[in-house]
């Protein structure tokens, strides 16, 4: 392979390293997001990484779907090809910065949000950051680029930004009234933040400008508790009152109230339909759902359940919308093409919250620790019995939480079919991936209870056309290599990076590369079998010496676990005797805390164990 480096690594240009290979013009930066561009990278800094693709002789860019690593090298230069191909076939481990993943954030009962890389394999996880709150967070939602994540406080009065490139605090903006719920609008241009109201002439909703957070409006809409929906282009938002019986529609264009409309006794709950382009609000007295047409105000339906109903919240496809209802232990299927409810499902323990992946409806329940399955493609069978599946989402059940939060338990996996799930009692975040009888497990939130999640996708996205950016954790000093790897067109690229040591490195985490050897198939129970491990100094150089080390296995039921010294066996590696007692998936994790290393920050080498 044949390419010329036109340029190396400066403070000078936005991309400081260029690389040009059969036409194609491949540029690399990387640099701290909380400093000067000519800082020098250091162990645990927060950086933005750059690709960008063009044509070499035109000049136009080139869109296509990057995938892309950091990996330490130390002072070997690997061949690109080589480096890549051994990357793309990692099983049992992880590089050391993957470019291609996402964290998961969790918002905890005592006044945090703790940020979470999953690792490989969702048996453990690596806290990235735990950010502070002035009191305990009720809702949330995330700025549509995911760089804004606005949160309500109620007890201190106050909407918290947090800027989720550095994880701290971007504002605090006091509310004039108790903040309940916040959305942000699809174009991303505001941010709703409803308000407890007494009378109809209190502000319902403060509305938040994400451009400088500054706010823009307080509109007043009628007495009690509000939830608030948009209309796919933005232009409108529909507010329901609580305690005025009235859903109330709002010119975003002129932040300014234009009708309400009568919807019964309580209503509770309002999403936007983007097939029929209509509000749904659901009332829960009389167990009624009301659309609302916004472009030529008027209510267009009106159509009848059972009393209790909750949440309405429509899939993916925006024409079914699913209606829990936890005061009849049933659920209900509205189809918006017909505006009829034509299903009912007995769901048993408290139906109240409903998530998304694109084929399938998850269903939490209040009193079971299961979570329900309902396929969509078999959902919209006027008058058929739902097909229903479940799998455990915990030991403890879901209401098992002293203070509920009015976010998701709910977080789909970007770029898998797979979903997450917390369960605020068991203090876990269980991971389920689609086809299988059950959790491929769960990954911990350091102590504390996850009342409802989020993620956000670190993977590299195109920000311009051509150019693909995202932001990550640098690992320990020594010398790294980015590797690019791109289908279509074809392109196989290597760049190196230096990080420095860091004053703070106590504090950055684990300072060894891990890499499990690969076991002889097929082990099986009661069979004797050495596992090992190969740790890697940030130098590159072998691991030696090191009087810590420690080898855990686990099944993944929990019912059998063992934790023992590993034996030194010369070049950095070290082994254990395993037998394992029973079929089923053992994960194998290593410690080594003199060197920053815990289980819960170990890659997993997970082990199918077959029958005798």
């Amino acid at each position: 392979m044949k390419f010329v480096i036109l340029s190396a690594l400066s403070a000078a240009s936005l991309f400081g390293q260029t690389v040009v290979d059969r036409g194609i013009s491949v540029s690399f930066s990387v640099e701290r997001v909380d400093a000067p561009r000519n800082q020098k990278l250091r162990e645990g800094d927060d950086v933005r990484v750059r690709f960008k693709l063009a044509d070499a002789a035109a000049g136009s860019p080139i869109s296509s779907f990057p995938t892309a690593w950091i990996e330490r090298t130390g002072n070997a230069k690997p061949r690109c090809n080589d480096l890549v191909s051994r990357l793309l076939n990692l099983t049992n481990t992880r590089a050391d910065v993957d470019l291609n993943t996402y964290h998961v954030l969790a918002l905890n009962d005592d006044a945090t949000i703790s940020v979470v890389d999953p690792q490989f394999g969702y048996g453990g996880s690596k806290l990235l950051g735990l950010m502070r709150l002035p009191a305990v967070g009720d809702d949330w939602a995330l700025s549509p680029s995911g760089d804004l994540l606005f949160v309500t406080v109620p007890d201190a009065g106050e909407l918290t930004v947090l800027d989720t490139a550095t994880w701290k605090v971007a504002a605090h903006l006091p509310l004039p009234a108790r903040p309940r719920r916040v959305a942000v609008q699809p174009d991303g241009a505001y941010a709703w933040v409803t308000l407890d109201s007494g009378d109809a002439a209190s502000p319902a909703v403060a509305v938040i400008a994400t451009t400088g957070l500054k706010p823009v409006a307080e509109i007043a809409a009628g007495p009690g508790q509000h939830n608030v929906a948009f209309s796919s282009d933005s232009r409108w938002a529909a507010l329901t009152n609580s305690s005025g019986g009235t859903v109330s529609l709002i010119d975003v264009r002129r932040l300014k109230r234009v009708q309400d409309f009568p919807v019964g006794r309580e209503p509770v709950s309002i999403a936007y339909s983007t097939q029929a382009k209509m509000f749904y609000s659901t009332e829960r007295a009389a167990g009624e759902i009301v659309a609302i047409e916004p472009d030529t105000p008027h209510e267009s339906a009106r159509v009848r359940a059972e009393p209790g109903i909750g949440e309405i919240a429509f899939a993916p496809d925006g024409r079914l919308a699913f209606i829990p209802n936890p005061e009849k232990d049933l659920l209900h299927i509205l189809d918006t093409a017909t505006n009829r409810v034509i299903q009912t499902s007995d769901i048993k323990h408290g139906p109240d919250q409903v998530g998304f992946s694109s084929g399938i409806a998850y269903i939490r329940c209040r009193r079971s620790e299961s979570v329900l399955m309902a396929p969509l493609d078999a959902v919209g069978k006027t008058g058929k019995l739902l097909s229903i599946g479940d799998f455990p989402g915990g030991q403890h059940t879901f209401g098992e939480v002293g203070r509920p939060s009015l976010g998701s338990s709910f977080a789909q996996a970007p770029g898998e079919n797979a979903m997450m799930v917390a369960n605020p009692a068991d203090k876990a975040i269980y991971y389920f991936r689609e086809g299988l009888p059950a959790p491929m497990g769960s990954f911990s939130n350091y102590g504390r209870q996850p009342r409802a999640i989020l993620v956000v996708d670190r993977s590299l996205k195109q920000s311009t056309p051509g150019v693909y950016e995202t932001i990550t954790r640098l690992p320990g000093a020594g010398e790294y290599t980015a590797a690019l790897l791109v289908d279509s067109p074809r392109v196989v690229q290597c760049f190196p990076v230096t990080v420095e040591a860091n004053p703070d490195a106590a504090s950055v985490g684990p300072r060894l590369h891990v890499e499990f050897a690969k076991l002889v198939e097929p082990v099986r129970a009661g069979q004797k079998v050495r596992v090992r491990v190969k740790l890697t100094g940030q130098d590159g150089s072998a691991g030696s010496q090191l009087g810590d080390v420690r080898i855990a296995a686990m099944l993944d039921t929990g019912v059998w676990h063992l934790r023992q010294h590993a034996e030194a066996e010369g070049g950095g590696v070290y082994g254990v005797d395993l037998i394992a007692p029973t079929p089923g998936r053992y994960r194998i994790s290593v410690e080594c805390l003199s060197q920053g290393l815990s289980f819960n920050q170990s890659p997993q080498l997970v082990v199918e164990v077959r029958g005798k």
